[in-house]
């Protein structure tokens, strides 16, 4: 039971990144690789907002706003002119691959690139039915799987959640409909700021953070949407707390050093023999031609 709880503790963490990342993928086709950056930006940016004496919640509160804010202007300055001009996936995927490394070169210059911690000191533990629970690891746990929670639920009973759906299942039937897919789209960029932002605080309050601690979270990521699905909004979900547990199995009857030869065989497994993933949607007629 040990190892499960620890599996699906870092699952959820994988699975809001994964969250964050489908939420531009899937409207855009854009392979958001600057979501790495902005995964370290929130937490490095969480610690400096401490360093200044602002409570918890207004460090976080701002961390978050930063990540939106950056995440927009990747969109305006970046992705939303390359797809005017009608660029390639590669072409997104390559930029986006430099704003990344832009971000990591000015946080290292800024805060350095020694590895740091958000709490200070040894943190609490909860012990109950043979497990133990550190309250970092409940903390992550409990507030991805409530962000999740409320982004589903935004999804499914609100207005603008359906428009949503809309753009992710069609975006030019949307455009022909008459709705603002401009908004729409800056919407999914704001969405996965919040989200990749969210993720690398949590991950930095339980575990710590470096400037090159993004790239690697990302892929895993990546490699959850693509086992869980990546044509759906879910899949992603199913995908990363799937890999958390079985990442954690890897750790406990062999070795840390097998965590990411496991990922990515597991990743081959299902490129060669469910390429839609675990939760396969029904494409539009467009993408199947």
């Amino acid at each position: 039971m040990q190892i499960i709880f620890n599996g699906l503790c870092n699952g959820a963490l994988i699975a809001l990144l994964a969250m964050a990342f489908v939420v531009v993928y899937l409207p855009t086709k854009v392979f958001y690789i600057a979501l790495a950056g902005i995964y370290v930006l929130g937490a490095y940016l969480t610690k400096q907002f401490l360093a200044w004496g602002l409570p918890w919640a207004l460090a976080v509160g701002g961390a978050l706003a930063a990540g939106i804010g950056v995440s927009l202007l990747c969109d305006l300055l970046n992705h939303r002119p390359l797809e005017r001009k009608r660029s390639s996936m590669g072409a997104h995927m390559i930029s986006s691959l430099g704003i990344y490394m832009i971000i990591v070169q000015i946080v290292a210059l800024v805060w350095g690139n020694d590895p740091q911690v958000l709490k200070i000191g040894v943190g609490g533990v909860w012990r109950t039915c043979g497990l133990v629970m550190a309250h970092s690891q409940i903390a992550a746990l409990f507030i991805s799987l409530l962000l999740v929670a409320v982004f589903f639920s935004w999804l499914k009973f609100s207005d603008l959640g359906l428009r949503f759906r809309g753009l992710a299942d069609n975006p030019v039937e949307m455009e022909l409909l008459g709705y603002d897919t401009d908004k729409l789209r800056s919407l999914a960029f704001g969405i996965s700021g919040f989200l990749g932002a969210a993720a690398g605080i949590l991950n930095a309050y339980d575990l710590g953070f470096d400037p090159n601690i993004g790239l690697s979270a990302v892929m895993l990521a990546i490699v959850a949407t693509i086992i869980g699905g990546r044509g759906t909004f879910i899949g992603p979900v199913v995908g990363g707390l799937l890999l958390g547990v079985i990442r954690s199995q890897v750790v406990w009857h062999a070795s840390a050093r097998w965590q990411d030869a496991i990922t990515f065989f597991l990743l081959a497994v299902f490129l060669l023999c469910r390429p839609d993933g675990i939760v396969s949607g029904e494409k539009r007629l467009e993408a199947n031609e």
